[in-house]
């Protein structure tokens, strides 16, 4: 399978699944509250995605990080030694709180 192809592949299985997907999106950017400040509050969150990847097969391995935060991270191995390829998924949790609505404007999420 080529390039073009792949795109072709991974644009049709976003589109098939977005609402799943945007599920996903909203529970995870609205869902929880991880603001900063305060800070330290993600742990409920971590817990979230844990669980979400281990459904999901990862092998996922968690660290205390302060007190309210946890790190995480979480890998899962190819089968097709061929063709293995990797995905690293690299972040934060926490968002800035926002301090006035005034210069936000509503977005609509499409593939």
């Amino acid at each position: 399978m080529n390039n073009d192809e792949q795109e072709l592949l991974l644009l049709a299985t976003l589109e098939q699944m977005q609402e799943q997907l945007l599920t996903i999106l909203e529970r995870l950017l609205v869902g929880f509250h991880t603001e900063s400040p305060p800070a330290r509050n993600t742990n409920e969150l971590q817990l979230y995605l844990k669980e979400t990847l281990e459904k999901l097969d990862f092998t996922v391995e968690t660290a205390p990080f302060y007190r309210q935060d946890t790190l995480l991270w979480a890998t899962k191995e190819g089968t097709d030694t061929e063709h293995y390829q990797s995905l690293i998924w690299n972040g934060h949790v926490d968002v800035a709180a926002l301090e006035s609505l005034a210069n936000c404007r509503p977005i609509r999420l499409s593939w």
